[in-house]
């Protein structure tokens, strides 16, 4: 019997969804921004799914911007151990 350990596949970075930064959605500048954003696209995208979603993908992502990762140090300055 032999045993093979397959690899850990790891995505590419095209594949994942952005993550938007939803948290301006609090101010309502933002809210106003982006309400007006939508409004500019033709109506008749309420009958066209796709165009809708890559609307609103796209008003997203100008108006509120892709939300930055931070990382946690694995390391602290001042840890004396």
């Amino acid at each position: 019997m032999s045993i093979h350990l397959m690899r850990k596949r790891r995505m590419q970075k095209g594949q994942s969804r952005p993550k938007l930064n939803i948290d301006l959605l609090g101010d309502t500048t933002y809210q106003q921004q982006l309400q007006d954003a939508l409004s500019s696209y033709p109506e008749d995208t309420e009958k066209h799914w796709g165009t809708l979603s890559t609307a609103i993908m796209n008003s997203c992502k100008n108006i509120l911007g892709q939300k930055k990762q931070r990382h946690q140090d694995w390391y602290d300055e001042n840890d004396t151990h």
